[in-house]
């Protein structure tokens, strides 16, 4: 795997989630908090860390190629996973976050010591907001834990695809949201699902490009997919954040 080509992609997942950020109708639907932080809204809950077995989002009828259903993928000390999913993991932030752990996160090294839990620990500044659909979303938009299905970059995930995916994390209150980017589609275009519950089965009808809307383009399929994601949105109060996932799993 050549690391520079993974970090490069978290740079590139940078833009992305910066051009995600959009304001809902009123600040009081907007963004919630994590670690006991105060928020207006609250979003998908951090959970207990046990193995994905949540609710089915979108249709998942499985295709004649996907995953075997719930295969748990594999995650490496250095934060390479295996399974379906082959690629590597990695962090991305706006300008509000600061990372305690993993830091550094560069193309020599990000994750190390896993023990098979991809956790995250720092801090995301509050927002500046100068009316109630006005605050700096786009620069200061929260923090990520990406990856991609291969180890090749902007490569698409392709036959491996499943049908469904299910991420099991663990952080505490906040708004999370399950992010996914298509190979070729410019950098501004992300798929979203909004509000994302740990452990939820989500098939590709439930990742909407204007997820905070409830509005936009569907998400076709997994088969195209490059980039994935699982964020904690930046909220109107400082945010102490420590996230882990445990668990990935393909259906």
């Amino acid at each position: 795997m050549n690391r520079r080509a993974f970090r490069e992609s978290a740079r590139a997942a940078d833009t992305r989630q910066a051009m995600t950020r959009r304001p809902l109708v009123m600040l009081a639907l907007v963004l919630g908090a994590c670690d006991g932080g105060g928020g207006l809204a609250r979003g998908g809950q951090g959970g207990d860390a046990s193995p994905a077995s949540g609710p089915i989002v979108g249709d998942a009828a499985a295709p004649a190629d996907a995953a075997p259903a719930g295969a748990l993928q594999q995650i490496a000390d250095d934060g390479k996973l295996s399974g379906g999913l082959t690629g590597y993991a990695w962090v991305a932030g706006g300008t509000g976050t600061t990372w305690i752990s993993p830091n550094p996160c560069n193309d020599q090294v990000c994750f190390t010591n896993t023990g098979g839990v991809l956790c995250v620990q720092g801090s995301i500044a509050a927002l500046t907001c100068t009316s109630a659909s006005s605050c700096d979303w786009d620069t200061n938009w929260g923090a990520m834990i990406g990856w991609n299905p291969t180890p090749v970059l902007h490569q698409a995930w392709g036959a491996a695809a499943p049908a469904g995916i299910a991420v099991t994390y663990a952080g505490g209150p906040g708004e999370y949201r399950l992010m996914a980017h298509v190979a070729g589609d410019p950098d501004s275009k992300l798929y979203c699902v909004e509000r994302y519950v740990s452990g939820t089965v989500a098939a590709p009808s439930a990742f909407l490009s204007q997820c905070w809307a409830n509005a936009g383009d569907v998400l076709p399929d997994f088969a195209g997919v490059d980039v994935l994601g699982l964020q904690l949105i930046s909220a109107q109060a400082p945010i102490d954040f420590n996230i882990c996932i445990s668990a990935i799993a393909l259906f």
